[in-house]
């Protein structure tokens, strides 16, 4: 596993562009969010997502979450109804992932990476400045799950990430290590394919 460390306060257009690159040649990462750290790749390459779930002894069953630049992005490959354009616009950039129905395009660029058994995902835009310069520069949604073994809790700061993966023999490619996070509960999932507001895990942003 590559170490790269980048300054919040003094963020490198090169060390980002090195990143980018290696997730544009199918390289697994670990980064930063505004929640946890994040196991990431890109999210329209299905071998490296598969990698993803291997590496995080995730069920092929569980969606994958991922994050994207723009509204306009997410309307790319989603259906986005009202419900969700309200709560984008109060709650975006930060910790609302919005479960939403892929499209007709969304369904043909994910059938093979991340919706094996259903045509619906989890999106934001990450309020985290590198995350977002990740996947505007990467041009594609970046997968964002939690960086743990699925039966361990998530990682705030890399060390543990990379506790989590350095026995093992799948592990990511490359870990940026921003230092610590800030204390979180997490990104609170909401379904809205409906129209209607279903809170499906509580986190970080409180809705009534």
């Amino acid at each position: 596993m590559k170490v790269i460390k980048i300054d919040n306060n003094k963020i490198s257009a090169q060390t980002i562009a090195q990143i980018t690159y290696a997730l544009k040649q199918g390289k697994v990462i670990v980064y930063p969010t505004e929640t946890f750290y994040g196991l990431g790749c890109d999210a329209t390459n299905a071998r490296a997502v598969k990698k993803i779930y291997k590496i995080k002894g995730r069920r092929r069953d569980k969606a994958l979450p991922f994050l994207v630049y723009s509204v306009a992005m997410a309307k790319k490959y989603l259906v986005f109804n009202t419900a969700a354009k309200k709560l984008s616009q109060k709650f975006w950039p930060g910790p609302l992932t919005l479960v939403l129905d892929f499209n007709k395009y969304g369904k043909k660029v994910f059938k093979q990476s991340i919706n094996k058994k259903s045509f619906d995902a989890g999106v934001r835009i990450s309020s985290n400045t590198i995350a977002t310069l990740l996947v505007k520069k990467l041009g594609k949604p970046l997968i964002s799950t939690s960086a743990n073994l699925s039966w361990l809790p998530a990682a705030k700061d890399i060390k543990t990430a990379i506790k989590y993966w350095q026995r093992r023999k799948l592990k990511p490619d490359i870990m940026v290590d921003a230092g610590k996070l800030p204390s979180s509960f997490g990104s609170t999932f909401v379904d809205a394919r409906s129209g209607e507001v279903k809170i499906l895990r509580p986190g970080d942003i409180r809705l009534s």
